[in-house]
């Protein structure tokens, strides 16, 4: 499975796998969408299945891009992996992810 994106209502909503081996994939989808004719507001990370370093590399930079852009970011529900990883790297509440998406 890889990872895909899509965009509804301004969130942006991934599945799949958020890891090195799709990296380029991942990067090129996520940032595409921020830099398209839809307004994103959230990243809905619900209906991610794998979450390595790359992944979250990709989601920081999105929010950088989003902040430069006046469109700050709020990543949503997160999926347990997301959870594991960001607890692995001591990450924690420091990660800033919102509940659901209607906190977004």
């Amino acid at each position: 499975m890889s990872c895909e994106v899509a965009v509804a209502y301004g969130t942006l909503r991934v599945s799949g796998e958020m890891t090195i081996y799709h990296a380029e994939a991942m990067k090129a989808g996520v940032l595409g969408a921020l830099m398209g004719e839809a307004r994103v507001s959230a990243i809905d990370l619900s209906a991610v299945s794998e979450f390595d370093t790359s992944g979250l590399q990709v989601l920081l930079v999105a929010r950088r891009l989003g902040e430069d852009r006046g469109t700050p970011l709020k990543l949503v529900n997160a999926s347990s992996a997301v959870e594991e990883t960001a607890r692995l790297l001591g990450m924690g509440a420091g990660f800033d992810v919102a509940p659901t998406a209607g906190e977004a």
